[in-house]
């Protein structure tokens, strides 16, 4: 899925293992999970105000595949949902994508 390497490429998030379905859930990246979880719903406001409404699902932290020096300070995360699900969807991924790159990195 397009959405999924996009995010998955972009050095502000990590990715949950690639998606089965047209879900893709994503999280800020941070040095502990508490944050990224905080940073997931600022995103999440911030995305709306641009008209961009994700979806905020909280899942077993083991979802995400998290490098080394990231605190693991709770056992789940809450991050960023967004399913495409139409080949409609398609034609709207690039003005997806430029919201999402334009959602400040410093909420």
């Amino acid at each position: 899925m397009e959405l999924h390497r996009r995010l998955a490429n972009d050095p502000r998030f990590v990715t949950a293992f690639p998606p089965e379905l047209d879900i893709v859930l994503w999280i800020p990246r941070a040095s502990r999970l508490s944050e990224s979880s905080r940073q997931a719903r600022l995103f999440f406001e911030e995305a709306a105000r641009r008209h961009l409404h994700l979806a905020l699902v909280t899942v077993p932290a083991r979802f995400f595949k998290l490098g080394p020096g990231v605190e693991r300070d709770t056992e789940t995360v809450t991050c960023l949902r967004s399913v495409l699900m139409k080949p409609d969807h398609l034609a709207w991924l690039d003005r997806i994508w430029e919201i999402i790159q334009g959602v400040s990195p410093h909420y």
